[in-house]
Order: structure tokens, then sequence, then C-alpha cells
């Protein structure tokens, strides 16, 4: 008695096609599953006995043999349910699969025989719509996933009996429906947020570079000062995602195997906040197969680090790669993977333990060498990957006022803001292509000849050269400024870059360290 059944393997951030095959032999009862460890395979056979019982079949006597072909491939996880159980009531003849052979099976069984969902499943419905001749039967579960391929049949089952209904011939496979709900509208929050948000010009001025240009944002204040605020109203101001951007993300969250961050709506971006004292493996991903972490996650939207110098060395350096190439490239073991990892950085921090060094009002008492220690714990190499620097300070008696009344004038002025980030967006994108670039943002352009691609006047680069030898800018902070004061022409619509575009970028690019000199030569007065 023998039986084979196809089915699809996960592999990271692909997929392959493999045949399961049963074999049931005379001899005394037993089930063995090849390259599957004893832990797996026992819990495997717990789930399959308990299904197939109640579900009214019968689990066979004998030898029960399961083997993938081909042998190579790492068998884990929970997928091989469903073809196993098809494959055990085939050999058993208690079934008679007629059209068998035009379905792959992919689906976790519960101890009452119905279908859970299995991670991965992207992947290999990405195979399965290159190859149409064949119809994956998934778990009605990883009906999101289905979405994702409107032109490619699948087959959603809520439990074995529905999956056995394809492959018997009694119910036909068909393309998924869109919901007709309708999705929350989460740039219009975005626009109240902001309205109800009450700041320096200079802060908002600041945020808008960053989102129009995917700039990296370091934001310092004092506690309650809005730090947070800011960057969770952030990711509604952007433009959606482009269709691409959005399938990508989605073959991302699906492989991830992390439900406790669900994946965001349609065209909708993620906004990411993990705590301080998440692993360097949780961050960057890992594993074997290698699974995606929160870099990847929080793809094309916005990754928030809170408390930027409670974080450990080893994950605040582990930045490094996807600011730079906006990705991120795993080694583990046989297998090697480039990760999608461009997000928007937002990272914020106090300026000392008590956090109000930089108010001026003689609450804090920190001393100078103590708020140098507290401060490099953020490496100098990290720091100069941020071109923009806010200082954000407690709000005075009007202004907390503000934030808890929205005008509609203030409404309104936020969503010009979000036009015109997405029109810079648009831009940077048609500069792109007509120079026959891929299409990236000003903060990702990696252009061979800058000053023709920005179109920079002589006047402004000589002027740029000059601030730069006076602010002592590394080689990657004077091509920051230069894309900071290219996107902020892009912000107000003009082709070229202005002098006063220039001035804007070096301002946001010194903020930071002219605030900290300043009061830290405060904090030396008063300890004289």
């Amino acid at each position: 008695m023998y039986s084979v059944v196809k089915t699809y393997v996960p592999r990271g951030f692909s997929a392959l096609e493999a045949s399961l095959e049963v074999s049931i032999l005379p001899g005394l009862p037993s089930f063995s599953m090849s390259g599957v460890k004893e832990g797996q395979r026992h819990e495997m056979e717990n789930r399959l006995r308990a299904a197939l019982k109640n579900n009214g079949f019968r689990w066979p006597q004998g030898r029960i043999i399961v083997a993938i072909s081909p042998a190579w491939l790492q068998k884990s996880g929970s997928s091989f349910d469903l073809p196993a159980a098809v494959g055990i009531l085939e050999a058993s003849e208690q079934i008679v699969p007629r059209k068998k052979q035009d379905f792959a099976f992919l689906g976790e069984l519960g101890l009452d025989a119905c279908l859970r969902r299995v991670p991965g499943i992207f992947t290999c419905l990405e195979l399965a719509a290159e190859n149409k001749q064949i119809v994956p039967v998934i778990p009605r579960a990883n009906r999101t996933e289905a979405l994702s391929f409107p032109h490619c049949p699948v087959a959603l089952a809520r439990d074995l009996d529905e999956a056995l209904a394809y492959c018997e011939g009694h119910k036909e496979a068909a393309l998924p429906q869109l919901d007709t709900s309708t999705a929350v509208n989460s740039r219009a929050e975005g626009r109240e947020l902001l309205a109800s948000f009450s700041g320096d010009s200079l802060i908002i001025l600041g945020l808008s570079l960053a989102l129009a240009g995917w700039h990296p944002l370091f934001l310092l204040g004092s506690p309650g000062s809005g730090k947070s605020m800011l960057a969770e109203l952030a990711v509604s101001l952007l433009p959606p995602l482009h269709e691409e951007d959005s399938y990508l993300l989605k073959k991302v969250y699906s492989v991830a195997e992390k439900r406790s961050y669900e994946p965001p709506g349609e065209g909708v971006r993620p906004f990411l906040s993990p705590h301080h004292s998440v692993t360097a493996m949780a961050l960057t991903g890992g594993g074997s197969p290698v699974i995606p972490g929160l870099f990847s996650l929080a793809h094309k939207g916005v990754l928030f680090l809170d408390e930027l110098n409670e974080y450990e060395a080893e994950k605040i350096e582990a930045l490094r790669e996807p600011l730079q190439n906006g990705e991120i490239a795993l080694a583990r073991g046989h297998d090697y993977v480039v990760l999608p990892a461009d997000f928007l950085l937002i990272a914020a921090a106090n300026p000392c333990r008590c956090g109000y060094f930089l108010e001026g009002n003689g609450r804090c008492h920190c001393t100078e060498r103590e708020v140098r220690r507290y401060l490099s714990k953020v490496s100098g190499p990290i720091r100069d990957r941020f071109p923009i620097g806010l200082i954000l300070k407690q709000l005075s008696g009007s202004a907390l006022l503000e934030t808890i009344s929205q005008s509609e004038a203030k409404i309104k002025e936020a969503g010009q803001l979000c036009e015109k980030i997405k029109e810079a967006h648009e831009i940077a994108y048609l500069r792109c292509r007509e120079q026959g670039l891929p299409p990236v943002l000003n903060g990702r352009c990696r252009c061979a000849d800058l000053a023709e691609h920005w179109a920079l006047p002589e006047d402004v680069l000589m002027l740029a050269k000059e601030r730069a030898v006076h602010y002592h800018l590394s080689a990657r902070s004077f091509r920051q400024v230069l894309s900071l004061a290219r996107t902020s022409a892009d912000l107000e619509g003009r082709t070229t870059v202005s002098r006063n575009d220039l001035d804007i970028a070096i301002f946001f690019k010194s903020n930071l360290e002219k605030n900290l000199s300043k009061a830290r030569l405060e904090a030396e007065r008063r300890c004289n």
C-alpha cells in the first residue's frame, strides 16, 4: 500500500516543490518520518492519529513510513500534516482521490481535524502561481496570503473534510475574492495627530524632510516632550505603499512567523517600536532556514528605537548595513539570504540620566562627565548616520492646551503637508527614472555624479565645501547634507537647490552637537 502526494516546502525567502510518500508495510504498528527529529515526529503522529479518528477514519495497522522527496530537504514545521493525512488515507484505501495529482497540499491539522495557519505559505503560493497546472490546497486561515495572487486558483479548506472534497472531485478551486469592507484611513488619523501636536515649526520641518527624503531622524529631548508621539504620527504622514512594495512586505510577514507583529493593511506602512531588551537576532533575523527580523518587518515603514542609548552596542551597530544599503545579508549554516530592510529609522533618547539636561531650568544636576558617559553609548559612526537631529523641550502652559484641541486650519495644514511629502516622493522617483536609475528617494540615492543628478549649482557646491571644512564633516556627512538640501528643494517643488536649502541642511546636521555644546558650557558654569 503506497501513496504519493504533492506539496511545497517553504525555505526562508523561497519555496521548493516536493513529494510526500507514504507506505504502509506489515509489521508491528509504528510511525516513522525520515529527516525529522524524534520530538517533532511524535507530535506529528499524535496530531494525525487524533485528527483521523475524530473525523471518522481509522488509524492503519502496520508500519507507516513517511518520506519527503528530495531527501536532502530540511524537514521542519507543521505544514506536512495535511499531505501526510491525505497520503495515509489513500495508502490505507480509505479514500479514492481521483484528482489528487492536480493539487498540492499544505497545512497543520488540529486534533479535531481543522486546518490551522502555517507560516511561509506566501512563498509556496508564489511558486504555485508560476506553475498554474497545480492548485495549492491551504488552510482558510492563510486566505490573506492567497489574496496576493488573484489570478491563481487556490483551494481554501477549513478542515480535513473540505480538503478531501477537492481531491475527490466534489469541490472546485476558485480565485480568491477580496473583502468589500473598507480599510481604516490611517492618513486621516495622522493629520489629526499632527494637528494636535504643538511644537516648534523647525520640528515639523525636520520631520517633513525626514519623511520626504527617507533621512534617518534623531530626537533628543526631555521626558514627555513629544518624541514618541512625533514618531508615531510619522508613518501616517507617508504616502501609501506602492503595489510592488506591498507585495514584498506581505512576503516578509508570511515568512517571519512572528505573529505578535500583524501585517499592516493593504497599502499601509508598518510601524515597529521594539523594547531595548530585544535581542540582536530578533532585529536582524536569522535561524536555519533564515527568518526575517524586525529590520525586515519594518521594510518601507518606520522603525522607532526609543531610548537608543539603552540598547546594547551590538544591536546599535547592526543598524549600519540596513541604513547604508536598505537591505541586510545573513549567512546561517548553508543558507545565504539578502533580506529587504529599507526602513526609515527614527531614534530617540534623553540627553542625560534624569532627562532635563537641555531644559536650562535648573532641574538637571548631572555633571558634564555623566552626560558624556550617558550619550557615549551611541557611537560616533552611528550618530554620523543621522542627517537630521531635533531637540525637543517641554511645552509651555499655552502649548499644552493646544495639544488637546484641534482647529480646522491646523488639520488643513496637516493635510497639505501630507500632499507635499507625497509630491516630493514622486519628484525623486521621476528624477531617477529620467536618468535610468532605480527609483529611490534622496536618502537612498547612490548615483555616481550627484552634482548633476541633484541639480546642484556651482555656488551651492562651493558653499557646501566651506561649510564642510568649518563643521569638520566626514565624506558621509557631506553627502547627507547635499541629499538633505535636495529634499528641501523637492518639498518646495523647485528644480535646483538653493543656498537656503543648503543652510537648512547644515542646520539640522549640526543641530544636536551645537545644542549639546551649549548645554555643556552652561553645566560647567553651574559647577564652577
